[in-house]
């Protein structure tokens, strides 16, 4: 049954990884929107709970394509970027070192020790254990 699938470690990563790049353009978001109001109002659609109740589609369809066009523009920007960066002439540079501190070992080890034991305690401790309805195969 797929609803009764276990969440393994690499799906968390994963959700992790989605939700920081959902967070991180939050903002970006938020920003096209207060860019693409005068445009809205320039077609005479409103923005408001009547707009969405009488005409919805092309209230939400206004919205969406310069939402869409908006990012659209930022990934070619963002293609451009990476181009410009891949095929440099020059080589590489930093302007900081990198290198591995003793701090950073010891939260490495921390948080693979704090794995481990989280591990153990669901092998061993709580193996009879049912959260939120994930069910264990």
């Amino acid at each position: 049954m797929a609803g009764k699938a276990t969440l393994q470690v690499q799906d968390l990563i994963a959700l992790g990884v989605l939700n920081a790049v959902f967070l991180r353009f939050l903002p970006r978001v938020k920003e096209e929107l207060g860019h693409i109001k005068n445009p809205i109002k320039m077609r005479n659609i409103e923005l408001t709970g009547r707009g969405l109740l009488f005409q919805p589609v092309r209230t939400m369809e206004s919205i969406l394509v310069l939402q869409l066009m908006g990012s659209v523009k930022v990934a070619d920007e963002l293609a451009a970027a990476l181009t410009r960066g891949i095929d440099g002439e020059r080589p590489r540079t930093s302007r900081r070192a990198g290198r591995t501190l003793f701090a950073d070992v010891v939260l490495a080890a921390g948080f693979t020790l704090f794995a481990a034991v989280l591990w153990y305690l669901d092998k061993n401790m709580f193996s009879g254990l049912s959260l939120g309805g994930w069910a264990r195969d």
